[in-house]
């Protein structure tokens, strides 16, 4: 079995987020039949809501850590880092 697409892994956290598909739908302004579409990889959701999708992630992430920093031992892109000792 083929592993899920970054559309539909996005759009169902997002829906997880905000308190199911239904939500996610009225957030978005579609049918709820799109976004389960979406979340189970038959259609790609267009461009400008799959960006409002990220901004919704994006949104969750920033408000679950004020400091707007990486976590420590990784950057800003989320790569783990090894510390270096001498």
């Amino acid at each position: 079995m083929a592993s899920a697409s970054v559309y539909s892994r996005a759009v169902r956290k997002a829906a997880e987020m905000v308190g199911g598909r239904g939500e996610l739908a009225r957030i978005l302004q579609v049918a709820q039949a799109e976004v389960e579409k979406w979340i189970l990889g038959e259609k790609k959701p267009p461009r400008d809501l799959f960006l409002r999708v990220v901004d919704l992630l994006i949104e969750d992430s920033a408000g679950s850590d004020a400091s707007g920093e990486p976590p420590a031992g990784r950057d800003a892109a989320g790569e783990a880092h090894a510390a270096l000792f001498d």
